[in-house]
């Protein structure tokens, strides 16, 4: 079995640069595409973080959240478990949070920065994904789009749908004490199974019955396009990872 993997970030029709970075194949990258094929013998990282901060604060956060991720997905066994994978997230956590609040200190125009994230971790005992923001992971299945993640905004933590959602109250950087989520989605390992990461210049474009019909059509791109053709006002970053025998 292998994960057929298609990633694209698009700056959109608005902004004027990306803060979107993402992960894939062992490379980190912006403003583009990738496509490739992994199979379930090696372990797999892919993720998706969306930078916030003045001027290019935000791109940098990513990218630096991004980088530090690729490294660190070097140091876990293909085989560890869920408990242990958790802790050695939170670890990393800590030390990248930490790393962006100094580079906020050392330089006021990076000060505040900080990012998203969301990815997917998939060993030889199970698969995991894990969240700090407003950046989704769905899992799409047996033509059913099932949101894994929760958002970590004003909105969902109250309780009033009309709260803004871009409100954030967790991201790495940005604030005191950040947190992540882990779920374990070992379960929807299974042939014809989709994994979507995105940020959420998809999501405030596209309603989730818009995704599962480009999901049904397994067209990545078409997800792109149809956010752009819908104002595309935010930065819009797409990984899918469909499973195949």
């Amino acid at each position: 079995m292998f994960f057929r993997i298609e990633a694209i970030s698009d700056r959109g029709k608005v902004r004027a640069n990306n803060e979107d970075h993402v992960f894939v194949a062992r490379e980190v990258f912006t403003e583009g595409s990738r496509s490739v094929d992994i199979h379930l013998e090696n372990s797999i990282v892919a993720a998706i973080a969306d930078g916030m901060g003045g001027h290019k604060a935000g791109e940098i956060a990513s990218r630096l959240v991004l980088e530090s991720l690729m490294l660190f997905a070097k140091t876990i066994d293909p085989d560890v478990l869920l408990e242990r994978f958790q802790q050695k997230l939170n670890v990393w956590l800590n030390e990248i949070h930490h790393k962006l609040l100094a580079k906020g200190e050392a330089d006021f125009s990076l000060k505040g920065m900080g990012t998203t994230l969301t990815g997917l971790f998939v060993g030889s005992k199970g698969a995991y994904v894990f969240n700090a923001g407003d950046s989704r992971t769905y899992v799409f299945q047996n033509q059913e789009l099932k949101k894994i993640t929760r958002d970590h905004t004003v909105g969902e933590a109250s309780g009033f749908p009309h709260v803004r959602s871009n409100m954030l109250v967790n991201c790495i950087g940005a604030i005191r004490k950040p947190n992540i989520d882990v779920f374990d989605v070992t379960g929807y390992l299974k042939t014809g199974s989709i994994f979507l990461l995105c940020s959420d210049g998809l999501t405030d474009m596209l309603s989730e019955n818009e995704i599962k019909e480009y999901l049904i059509k397994n067209d990545t791109r078409a997800l792109v396009e149809e956010a752009n053709r819908k104002g595309g006002r935010d930065n819009i970053s797409v990984i899918t990872l469909r499973l195949e025998a």
